[in-house]
């Protein structure tokens, strides 16, 4: 659940999964409705309470939603023009909604809930207008917080958030795009809702973590993805899917080989920090010797030599680092080139 959904205020005994949100502000809801854009016929599964539903309704927008709980459904039924319901791991989308055909579909913190997501989401692909959106938003598991639990052997199930002990699936930001991508659905536009692991519902087990460690975590890309919002379109061409997947395999193969070679050479880095704790611990058992003025500087002179060549061997790392990292960006701009040429194939201006 999204970090900045909470208990509307005028609501003693709000039900679960209630929050108020302003769309104006940046939090998941807002981003999902923004993702929607101008579309009037929608099909919202799990609305809950009806928050998000609301608001469309409000906007002159046509929900048809379907929830599993009937307390929620009761909830969000006015702002409905049609309320199914029905369990979305069973149901039969096709007799239930007739043939009707839809601008958006919302799936909002609801596919880690399901049994089987991939064909939820592909009974919903048919449903969907040419040029129409599907817009999901699912929470990071590789978020640094259960990182941290990972890390202590501990992955704590809770009322709401992360670990949702309702969740049955979990997902990365790979799994979310394997998720479409094999239910015929090409990602075009990603957002995120961060958090950090110090404001998160564990921040006791990121405190409990060595500093090495909590600073190694942070610098990855996606330590403070609380939740991926993602909007999507039918892909309709036959095998694109299969070969964007084969394509960016390739592509990250070659980043992983590159990010090898450049760990390799950050080697040669640790190597000079040794050569210099080697310098000083000489220069310590020289003046502890006391050996005479002329001994101690031949041994500086010989030293300073030794720097001099771990320098140059450096410097000439560093540019092996530097052509590199021009070659990561490289694959990234072929990696966004091939999706821009895909797209435009897909849907011609």
């Amino acid at each position: 659940m999204d970090p900045d959904k909470c208990p509307a205020p005028d609501d003693l005994n709000p039900p679960r999964y209630s929050y108020a949100f302003d769309p104006g502000e940046d939090t998941t809801a807002s981003k999902v409705l923004r993702l929607i854009g101008p579309a009037q016929r929608i099909l919202e599964l799990g609305p809950g309470p009806g928050v998000m539903t609301r608001v469309l309704h409000e906007r002159g927008a046509a929900v048809t939603a379907i929830e599993y709980d009937p307390g929620l459904a009761e909830l969000a039924r006015p702002f409905c023009e049609r309320l199914i319901l029905a369990d979305l791991d069973h149901l039969d989308f096709d007799e239930s909604l007739g043939g009707q055909r839809f601008e958006a579909v919302i799936a909002a913190d609801v596919l880690e809930h399901l049994t089987d997501p991939w064909a939820c989401l592909r009974r919903v692909r048919p449903l969907i207008d040419d040029g129409g959106v599907l817009v999901v938003s699912i929470p990071n598991v590789a978020h640094g917080a259960v990182v941290a639990q990972l890390l202590q052997g501990r992955f704590p199930y809770t009322e709401q958030g992360l670990l949702d002990r309702t969740h049955l699936r979990f997902f990365a930001r790979r799994d979310v795009e394997d998720l479409l991508l094999t239910t015929g659905f090409v990602p075009l536009i990603w957002e995120r809702n961060r958090l950090s692991a110090a404001a998160s519902e564990f921040a006791h087990a990121w405190y409990r973590l060595p500093e090495a460690v909590r600073e190694a975590l942070a610098r990855e890309p996606d330590a403070q993805t609380y939740q991926f919002i993602v909007q999507a379109q039918v892909a309709d061409t036959a095998g694109w899917s299969s070969r964007m997947r084969a394509d960016r395999e390739n592509l990250e193969r070659d980043v992983q080989r590159l990010r090898a070679e450049l760990d390799h050479a950050s080697g040669y880095i640790e190597a000079f920090h040794q050569a210099r704790d080697l310098i000083a611990e000489r220069d310590r058992s020289l003046a502890e010797r006391d050996r005479s003025l002329a001994d101690v500087q031949r041994a500086r002179v010989q030293a300073e030599g030794l720097l001099a060549e771990r320098l140059a061997v450096i410097a000439a790392q560093a540019e092996m680092i530097e052509s590199l990292r021009s070659q990561l960006e490289v694959a990234r701009m072929r990696l966004r080139e091939r999706l821009a040429r895909a797209l435009r194939r897909l849907w011609p201006r």
